[in-house]
């Protein structure tokens, strides 16, 4: 099964990070490009939609309400 996490902040970045050093394969999306790269041995996807393409199931950790909204109206379209 393949796990994606969009927002990779101080609880999104922990969770992505303890998912892939427990053996899980992992897709991660950010819009920092450098918490991607942070995340040693997680696929990075360059859009929400990638992530909602190869992933079976995906954890959201964003900041805002409105950030949430942004996301779901971008993976509806992918």
């Amino acid at each position: 099964m393949r796990i994606g996490v969009i927002g990779l902040g101080n609880i999104g970045g922990a969770i992505a990070g303890n998912l892939v050093a427990d053996g899980h394969d992992v897709i991660v999306h950010d819009t920092d490009a450098t918490r991607v790269t942070a995340i040693a041995g997680a696929s990075a996807a360059t859009t929400v939609g990638r992530v909602a393409e190869a992933a079976d199931i995906t954890l959201l950790s964003l900041p805002t309400p409105a950030i949430v909204d942004e996301v779901a109206k971008t993976w509806a379209e992918a």
